[in-house]
């Protein structure tokens, strides 16, 4: 009996690692639009930015697969379960969050010339001002403001060219303001040739916003991956890598 026990252990054992690496290894397909420096397109790809490194350094024994679309949609095909996650969403109940990778402060900017400045959300009144829809712009008071504010009051912008619209809305006397973060803006305006005098920055929001990456909160999954990628980034941040790939993308973790 005991040698009959033997003879079919054996060729069992010889199967089951012959199936793991006929599994392959795991892969994590993450979406967002282009922005860069924290997420940047390269065609109609993402390719790069800090946060899309900085999962893929964390994470290396995943096969990573950056995808390119509107913010918004990320969100619809996340919480759907055709992707696994978004790079940079808002903060959003429905999404189980990492701990933030780094932090980044969004302004108010305006055309060169105009002498208006924030002073907190009363401030902000009479003004015509521009921002992308379903973005992040401090986790906080202002987010809160944006989605109650009067629609003939807020402009917002969709789709992956939102960041360009938003700054030709500016530019055409459309809008009084628009509101991006810092990195996002210097980045912007250096690719499309704006010259930096003709904007000049209004003021900050006080509170910074938490770059993470997001999971639909309801799958099963998602409690996992946030633990191995917060260790993952843990390892990074300890190393100083984290800190020398911030700097290479001009940034401060």
């Amino acid at each position: 009996m005991t040698r009959m026990l033997g003879r079919f252990l054996l060729p069992l054992m010889l199967w089951l690692p012959g199936q793991a690496a006929l599994a392959g290894p795991q892969t994590l397909s993450l979406a967002s639009d282009d922005w860069c420096p924290f997420i940047c397109a390269r065609g109609r790809e993402l390719g790069g930015g800090l946060l899309v490194e900085a999962v893929q350094r964390a994470l290396p024994e995943v096969v990573l697969k950056p995808r390119l679309m509107p913010l918004n949609r990320a969100m619809v095909d996340t919480l759907a379960g055709r992707i696994d996650g978004i790079y940079a969403p808002a903060l959003d109940h429905r999404l189980r969050l990492s701990q933030p990778v780094l932090r980044s402060r969004a302004c108010f900017y305006q055309l060169a010339g105009k002498t208006w400045r924030y002073a907190g959300l009363e401030s902000l009144k009479d003004r015509r001002l521009a921002a992308i829809a379903d973005y992040g712009y401090d986790g906080a008071d202002f987010d809160r403001w944006l989605g109650r504010a009067d629609r003939a009051q807020l402009d917002l912008s969709y789709g992956e060219n939102a960041g360009r619209n938003m700054l030709a809305k500016l530019q055409r006397g459309r809008v009084d303001l628009i509101v991006e973060h810092q990195a996002v803006l210097r980045h912007l305006s250096r690719e499309l040739g704006l010259p930096a005098e003709q904007l000049r920055e209004a003021g900050c929001l006080e509170q910074t916003l938490p770059l993470v990456i997001g999971f639909a909160r309801d799958r099963p999954d998602s409690k996992r991956w946030v633990e191995r990628l917060d260790r993952g980034m843990a390892e990074l941040r300890a190393s100083g890598e984290l800190a020398r790939l911030a700097q290479r993308y001009g940034l401060t973790p």
